[in-house]
């Protein structure tokens, strides 16, 4: 029987980090027909498509957003790490680019509130899974996090399952059938994409959650984590560090034994706790009423800018 990955069909979720193609859509609509106030700013959540194009598809990203960045009065991007990429890559100019990350899901409180504190005992601990989510693509070092959880095994034999759960790329797929046709499958669930009813219910389950990337605009699912009490592995590259604060140690994403020796470490009740404290802690920095506030200073300094040149 053929694994239910296999027919999953390639599809993101509504993480505002990748909405890039359908606001530069609505805005080139815009001026098509005259333009207005809208026309004013360019969102540019994430930068990773500058870079890392994720397929084909989204290969002519870099030359869109080079276009739009030249002619927009303002860019507001998610993270420092990305308002850094705008600048040095697009050679847009410091006092028009604007940070607006954005703020913690209102329902993270409530997933928060409903884990369940007995589940942090070492006995019952090995039965939480370890959890990726986000689109299964090469830049999420999928392969990396496969291999790390595999020197898990080796070093706990009652390591958690893993679960990949997100929209699966065609480049991942053979990466897929290889830990299918390995001793891994026994221990992993790929369930593809999944409702937001059931990411909240992998959050409020899960032991772990892991992002070991290559790249990153923002890494919402971090944020999300933090949130729900979930403690948080990440790799030191693109913005992962800077949203992940003193929640978690950043690192090198090609390091697979020191992935494995920090999901190891976090099994351990004592450093759970700590690391689920630290990032409750992180999380509440973020807020969406700040998010309004910097974006409408950002409007603001776009439409002054509009005027002096009119």
């Amino acid at each position: 029987m053929m694994p239910a990955w296999v027919n999953e069909p390639a599809r993101t979720g509504s993480n505002p980090g990748h909405t890039l193609e359908k606001v530069e859509s609505r805005a080139l609509r815009r001026q098509q027909r005259g333009g207005g106030a809208g026309d004013l700013r360019y969102f540019v959540a994430g930068s990773t498509c500058l870079a890392v194009p994720a397929s084909r598809a989204e290969g002519d990203f870099p030359a869109l957003v080079r276009d739009h960045a030249r002619r927009a009065d303002h860019v507001i991007v998610s993270s420092r790490f990305a308002a850094t990429d705008v600048k040095q890559r697009l050679g847009v100019a410091g006092d028009r680019v604007t940070v607006c990350s954005p703020g913690v899901p209102e329902w993270a409180a409530r997933v928060a509130l409903s884990r369940d504190p007995q589940k942090t005992q070492t006995t019952q601990k090995t039965q939480q899974p370890i959890l990726f989510i986000g689109t299964l693509e090469p830049r999420k070092n999928i392969a990396g996090l496969l291999a790390a959880y595999r020197a898990l095994r080796s070093l706990r034999t009652d390591a958690p399952p893993l679960v990949l759960a997100g929209g699966i790329r065609e480049s991942v797929r053979p990466i897929l059938a290889e830990a299918e046709r390995s001793p891994l499958a026994a221990h992993m669930t790929v369930p593809g994409y999944v409702s937001d009813a059931e990411k909240q219910r992998l959050y409020r389950e899960a032991a772990m959650l892991v992002l070991p990337s290559f790249e990153e605009g923002f890494g919402l699912p971090v944020l999300e984590a933090m949130a729900c009490g979930v403690p948080v592995v990440v790799s030191n590259r693109g913005s992962l560090p800077e949203v992940a604060g003193h929640a978690a140690i950043p690192l090198d994403p090609d390091d697979v034994e020191g992935l494995a020796r920090e999901m190891a470490r976090l099994l351990d009740t004592d450093a759970a706790a700590d690391a689920t404290a630290r990032g409750l802690a992180r999380a509440a920095a973020f807020s969406w009423a700040e998010c309004a506030r910097q974006a409408r200073a950002a409007y603001a300094a776009a439409i002054s800018a509009r005027q002096q040149r009119s």
